[in-house]
């Protein structure tokens, strides 16, 4: 499987912001170790960033708009195209993070793009397809004569041909020199392309219609026409069987890829111009216009919706972790949303023993599962009640308010009959809140508690205190016990706040 457990997702948070208050269109393109490129408007700048931790590592410079989803290639090259007027598309050193060479184009529809031998494929509203060599620019094909390009160039399957929607025409270039293969007029201004793992084009037009075209000539397999126009590429489902198409009509439409039936539809909050992204375990994330970001399960039930303070115009990427790229332009908040799909897996940072004795070990004893212990001896209990051995572990999450607290403790005891208890310090009551407990064993015995709606068990600083405490069952005559913890351990879940 590529990516993490999908029952490690967890509601989502934003870990960084960035570029903040300049409008971003598109998400980020990520590349090997930890490297990631995106670019924004008015600073017309492009960034290279750790995506890892949401470092900016450097910046082009550029001259207009970077609008797009910028290019990687063989290193260390990163193509990128700026906005109309005077619209360039540049070839950027990634290691000076300037220019090596820049062509004047006319604006690019969509985002360039990589083909086989690792040549650069663009198409512009001028009606012009290209393919450059990445390392000096130079031409390599030029395909004047088109009709206005609507989006990206994409490939067929086999890498054969590049297709480019222009105007009303569907068109497929050869990519070895540019010919053209064929060129089908559908009537309709067409939008974004996406290809199919089985080959057939699936396209939207202004009209509504969404088409499944035959790559070998552009026939018509199969129609579905929503009730308004559709822009954004179509994503599909990881065994390519379902095509996820956008429309401005404020639905996700799941289309079956060999027929194009209708399996499901999901209505947003409003117009979906930018195609959605689908991620490794099969869920459909998509932003529409009014800033909400949908997570949809592959059966087309909502999984969770949260409000960005601005609208998408370009897709969204996914890392490899989880983590949703977004860029979103709005009147009160701009920029990269990085958007974590997992818990923070935190350590606890300090000890203090409430009642009983610590015989020997620490911190460094509860950091792993690893068979070194905390030692801990039953105190003196003064009433029945009391619990004579209390533990407090504190952690320190970097965000709060948390949405969720996850504590497991493995621990164990030299005499049966013991209750381990659980509690988290509410610092809205200034109180212990008691969250569960478990039967103590005499040998290793590891247990898990998360509660959901945990504000008010972090404080501004993001402290996190855990009370671990035991009991005996019987008398309180039996005097004497020993405890050994051998792992202590906090999951945090931050509250979604919007940027």
């Amino acid at each position: 499987m590529i990516g993490p457990d999908p029952s490690s997702l967890t509601t989502p948070w934003v870990s960084n912001h960035l570029a903040a208050n300049f409008p971003v269109s598109h998400g980020a393109s990520l590349g090997p170790g930890g490297i990631g490129y995106f670019g924004d408007w008015v600073d017309n700048k492009l960034f290279k960033f750790d995506y890892n931790t949401g470092a900016i590592l450097g910046a082009f410079q550029a001259d207009n708009f970077v609008a797009c989803v910028p290019a990687i290639t063989a290193s260390p090259m990163v193509i990128v195209s700026t906005d109309n007027p005077s619209a360039k598309l540049f070839g950027i050193d990634s290691g000076i993070m300037d220019y090596q060479w820049f062509m004047p184009t006319g604006y690019v529809a969509g985002s360039p793009n990589i083909g086989p031998e690792g040549d650069v494929v663009f198409a512009t509203n001028g009606g012009n397809a290209y393919r450059l060599n990445p390392m000096n620019g130079n031409p390599i094909w030029t395909r004047p004569g088109l009709g206005t390009a609507r989006g990206p160039a994409v490939f067929t399957r086999d890498d054969s041909k590049v297709i480019v929607p222009n105007g009303t025409f569907v068109s497929a270039l050869n990519w070895s020199d540019g010919t053209v293969a064929w060129n089908v007029n559908y009537g309709s201004t067409m939008r974004h392309a996406g290809v199919a793992p089985n080959g057939t084009i699936v396209v939207g037009s202004d009209s509504g219609t969404i088409y499944g075209l035959n790559p070998s000539n552009g026939a018509i397999l199969w129609t579905w026409v929503a009730l308004d126009r559709v822009w954004g590429a179509p994503a599909f489902s990881p065994d390519g069987a379902v095509a996820y198409v956008p429309s401005y009509d404020r639905r996700i439409y799941a289309l079956r890829v060999a027929d194009g039936v209708r399996l499901w539809s999901y209505t947003t909050s409003f117009g979906c111009l930018a195609g959605p992204s689908v991620g490794f375990d099969g869920r459909i994330y998509v932003h529409n216009i009014a800033g909400d970001l949908y997570c949809i399960a592959p059966s087309g039930a909502l999984i969770w919706q949260v409000h960005l303070n601005g609208e998408s115009r370009g897709p969204m990427t996914i890392g490899p972790d989880g983590t949703l790229y977004v860029g979103y332009t709005g009147s009160t908040s701009s920029g990269l949303a990085m958007i974590r799909q997992q818990a923070i897996s935190l350590q606890a940072d300090s000890i203090t023993m409430e009642r009983g004795q610590i015989l020997s070990g620490g911190l460094a004893q509860v950091a792993a599962s690893d068979d070194t212990y905390l030692m801990m001896m039953r105190g003196i209990m003064l009433t029945a009640s009391e619990r004579p051995v209390r533990v407090i572990f504190t952690t320190h999450s970097p965000y709060a308010p948390l949405a969720q607290v996850k504590i497991t403790v493995e621990a164990h005891a030299n005499v049966a009959g013991l209750t381990r208890f659980y509690d988290l310090w509410n610092f809205s009551t200034g109180t212990w809140e008691p969250i569960g407990s478990v039967s103590e064993a005499t040998s290793d015995y590891s247990s898990s508690v998360t509660v959901s709606g945990s504000q008010r068990f972090a404080d501004s600083n993001g402290q996190v205190k855990l009370r671990v405490s035991w009991k005996e069952a019987g008398p309180v005559a039996v005097s004497k016990w020993t405890l050994w913890a051998d792992y202590v351990h906090f999951d945090l879940v931050p509250q979604f706040l919007a940027p």
